[in-house]
């Protein structure tokens, strides 16, 4: 059994109230088609500043563990980290393998050494993380929180090569330098 955290893709379609930090409800399909919501503090569900402002839907996350993956069939519980259950108290989902990613602690480091050594091997990195098994969204998470840290650091060159590098995983790049087939929707 996997017991890493990964993360279940939510839409993010209401902000409810402003108790600290912020309050929002958010759904999700699951296999069989059932519509969940969960309503659940800011910060749990996106690393995104959201407010009653803040224009909606957007993409979000709930963390959680797969207990079983069977077929593109995953079996998936949101107890654990954050003890997330939905409106109806439910907290186990059969979900398709396509709504969950993961931080990939490796592919962060190998990405962030190549931009501070100033190598140009970040193409070649991600081509060796799909053929293992990467997947696309896990990539764009993964990369996103490299964009985060050096953007809270001002490290200018590096936030806009990520930028670029993240061009090559969501496929908005010519398509002879396509890493995935699909373009992924953020």
């Amino acid at each position: 059994m996997d017991r890493k955290i990964n993360y279940l893709e939510v839409d993010i379609v209401k902000y409810t109230h402003n108790d600290f930090p912020g309050w929002v409800l958010c759904k999700f399909v699951d296999f069989n088609g059932e519509t969940h919501h969960v309503e659940e503090k800011v910060p749990i569900v996106s690393d995104k500043k959201i407010d009653e402002n803040t224009l909606l839907p957007q993409k979000g996350y709930i963390r959680g563990t797969i207990i079983n993956n069977e077929n593109g069939t995953i079996y998936f519980s949101t107890l654990k980290p954050d003890g997330i259950e939905t409106k109806s108290k439910e907290n186990t989902f059969y979900i398709n393998e396509k709504q969950i990613f993961e931080f990939d602690e490796q592919l962060f480091q190998r990405i962030k050494e190549t931009i501070e050594n100033n190598e140009n091997k970040y193409r070649k990195i991600l081509i060796e993380y799909k053929n293992n098994g990467g997947k696309q969204k896990s990539a764009y998470f993964t990369l996103s929180k490299l964009y985060e840290l050096y953007d809270k650091k001002n490290m200018e060159t590096e936030y806009n090569l990520v930028l670029d590098i993240l061009d090559f995983v969501v496929g908005y790049c010519h398509k002879e330098h396509d890493i995935w087939e699909e373009y992924l929707e953020t």
